[in-house]
């Protein structure tokens, strides 16, 4: 079991500021499988973005994402997501463009090392991928996969620039999400091109779920989950997320916000009529730019 060490309250890791309104609760005995521990839930006044105050620290991050097998089981097979990744690769190609040289990309919180693998396919990509987790570099390794436990930090002493970047399923999960993308801009290029998949909170299931609870006098809410997984730590939405690349000259070019339409029953007639219901809500929050995620294509200036 994953253990959190410590609390810390935080300032607002987008804006630093310290005026936030209080959302609700989440995990622990507000989770309807008891899962993580207790969160306070809150949303800064400032930029809207969400996450648990005080923020639980865990023991190690080893801890949370070392087990690839536990922590990728409900994932698709590493060769199924390898191959599915090549669509992103060809879209990095198309937006940088190079005529008369190799394309730098970096892929950051790289996983088991299925982007980098779809590289490969690519001539005019060399690709770095950096990661955190050991037994997600073992797994890498063992696909054939070199993975670097390096940091931004480590990549901007030593020098090296980058055409593209990848932050693909890894800012909500960061915990200093304000450092990590102004060292990303710090690796890009002039003109160079960064790709971010993070959830979109609120979304609409969110707000009618908490709505709900809010009727029923239950303070459990369904925003992120901190200590459990996947641990998303923050919740971004479009305004929180221009505010923070336009403070390290990004401007996105291109935003999706789309969910998965069909919504899963883990069983039982109560979770069966749920997954319909929310089913229809992601269809029509699709509709209304208020789906579970977020997909931006955005530049350096």
């Amino acid at each position: 079991m994953t253990k959190f060490t410590d609390l810390e309250i935080k300032s607002c890791p987008v804006c630093n500021e310290d005026e936030f309104r209080y959302v609700g609760m989440r995990g622990g005995k507000f989770q309807r499988e008891s899962l993580g521990i207790e969160s306070k839930i809150i949303q800064c006044l400032s930029c809207s973005l969400l996450y648990p105050n005080p923020f639980p620290i865990p023991d190690s991050l080893e801890s949370l994402y070392g087990d690839t097998n536990d922590y990728f089981s409900k994932k698709e097979s590493w060769e199924f997501r390898s191959k599915a990744y090549e669509s992103l690769i060809r879209e990095f190609i198309d937006r940088i463009s190079y005529k008369d040289k190799n394309i730098e990309l970096l892929d950051v919180g790289s996983g088991r090392g299925e982007f980098c693998q779809a590289a490969l396919s690519f001539p005019e990509i060399n690709c770095t991928g950096i990661e955190v987790s050991d037994g997600s570099i073992k797994y890498a390794e063992e696909k054939g996969i070199k993975l670097h436990k390096k940091s931004l930090s480590d990549l901007i002493y030593e020098g090296k620039k980058f055409d593209g970047i990848s932050l693909n399923a890894v800012l909500a999960h960061v915990h200093e999400p304000g450092k990590l993308i102004e060292e990303a801009s710090k690796l890009l290029n002039n003109g160079g091109v960064i790709y971010i998949d993070t959830p979109n909170e609120p979304n609409l299931l969110t707000i009618l779920g908490n709505s709900f609870n809010k009727l029923t006098f239950n303070k459990a809410v369904y925003n992120l989950n901190p200590t459990w997984q996947p641990y998303c730590v923050f919740g971004f939405n479009p305004k929180a997320l221009r505010i923070l690349l336009k403070a390290n000259s990004i401007n996105i070019e291109d935003m999706l916000i789309f969910g998965d339409p069909i919504v899963p029953s883990s069983g039982g007639l109560q979770d069966k009529i749920k997954a319909i219901i929310g089913t229809l809500v992601q269809k029509i929050a699709n509709r209304i730019s208020l789906g579970t995620n977020m997909y931006v294509w955005a530049r350096k200036l």
